[in-house]
């Protein structure tokens, strides 16, 4: 049990064996204080390193969606360019058969 000084008491109306158990109380009251802020300050610590390496992760997902963003804007150019080329190689393919036709149908009428 603690041994504490009530308001009318003074440290000096003490004998000397309870100012020493009441000096030992106040130095392990020192030291559990000291081991709680200690612990305190241990998971304020592991809470700041959680935040900081959360904020990595989100910057680091952040550059990779603007990266894969890039690459699929650049992907969707392509495929335009890809339909624009078949769409105009089909027109040619459609002129070349209507002439190719004709000159089929020209030839064997010649017959």
């Amino acid at each position: 049990m603690a041994l504490t000084l009530d308001s009318t008491a003074q440290f000096g109306d003490l004998s000397a064996t309870q100012q020493v158990a009441y000096m030992k109380t106040l130095g392990a009251e020192a030291v559990e204080a000291a081991s709680i802020e200690r612990t305190l300050r241990e998971r304020a610590q592991v809470r700041k390193t959680k935040v900081d390496d959360a904020e990595a992760e989100l910057k680091r997902l952040t550059e990779a969606s603007r990266a894969a963003k890039l690459a699929l804007d650049v992907h969707r150019k392509r495929l335009v360019k890809l339909r624009d080329a078949c769409e105009k190689e089909e027109q040619e393919d459609e002129v070349e058969g209507h002439e190719v036709r004709e000159k089929w149908s020209f030839l064997t009428y010649l017959k």
